[in-house]
């Protein structure tokens, strides 16, 4: 593993930042083990999707006056992004899952 990365992963989830370093965390890493980071990046991941997937309408509705119907813009722009935030949302819900099992497993 390169060093820089190593270096961010051990600041963001570890040692070095002051942020995390709250009563929250350190319940959490007792209990749970990385229960935090399966939580940090399901919501990471399904919030991306989220907003994937609407900003995707958004353009698609935007687009579809000049088209005149919603489906032939859709087509226009493509079903890449839809499926992209579909495939995000549903690994954020199960990075989500493991994270609740591991603080279950750890009560």
């Amino acid at each position: 593993m390169p060093f820089w990365i190593h270096r961010t992963a051990s600041f963001l989830f570890g040692k070095g930042n002051p942020i995390i370093k709250s009563n929250i965390y350190n319940r959490f890493k007792r209990k749970g083990g990385g229960m935090l980071k399966f939580i940090l990046i399901g919501a990471t991941a399904m919030l991306s999707g989220i907003i994937l997937f609407g900003m995707t309408w958004i353009a698609t509705a935007i687009y579809s006056t000049g088209y005149g119907r919603f489906a032939e813009a859709l087509s226009a722009i493509g079903y890449f992004p839809l499926f992209i935030s579909i495939i995000l949302a549903l690994t954020g819900i199960c990075f989500f899952v493991m994270g609740f099992n591991k603080h279950l497993e750890g009560k």
